[in-house]
């Protein structure tokens, strides 16, 4: 791999995300990269299965609050990331896995660094970052980042 230039953190607002947003800020300050942290938001489902067969279907009328987010990434970046590692965020919707890959190529990332504490559930599968979806998608390098669970 070249010189890595911009790294792409996605952002979970959970314990793990805060902690990888420290492993990924200290990669970019390590390489002298600019740190682009993405946040996807992704619509509400709502169940529709009364019965055995469970249905999933995207809540029709949610936007998500882009103001408020931004707040919230701006609060953990002041926390987590040394002011010498230029920041920069984007926000935006969609399924997680594609939008970031999605984001890594709109921002030229030389890397995406994903958090993982190495075991999931199918509920945290179901809602969060799965570093195997970033893969599938993503055209750039991928790292995961082990970090403590809480």
């Amino acid at each position: 791999m070249g010189t890595i230039r911009t790294i792409l953190y996605p952002l979970e607002f959970s314990d793990e995300g805060r902690a990888g947003l420290r492993g990924a800020a200290e990669l970019a300050a390590q390489y002298g990269a600019t740190l682009v942290v993405g946040h996807v938001s992704r619509r509400p489902l709502l169940w529709g299965g009364a019965e055995a067969a469970v249905e999933f279907q995207p809540s029709p009328d949610w936007e998500p609050n882009v103001e408020e987010i931004e707040k919230r990434i701006q609060e953990l970046v002041d926390a987590e990331v040394p002011p010498a590692v230029p920041v920069r965020w984007r926000v935006a919707s969609g399924p997680v896995s594609r939008t970031l890959a999605e984001l890594a190529e709109a921002e030229d990332a030389d890397l995406i660094v994903v958090p993982t504490h190495a075991h999931r559930s199918w509920r945290e599968a179901l809602a969060g970052i799965s570093p195997e979806k970033v893969v599938h998608y993503a055209s750039r390098p991928v790292h995961t980042l082990l970090v403590a669970e809480p």
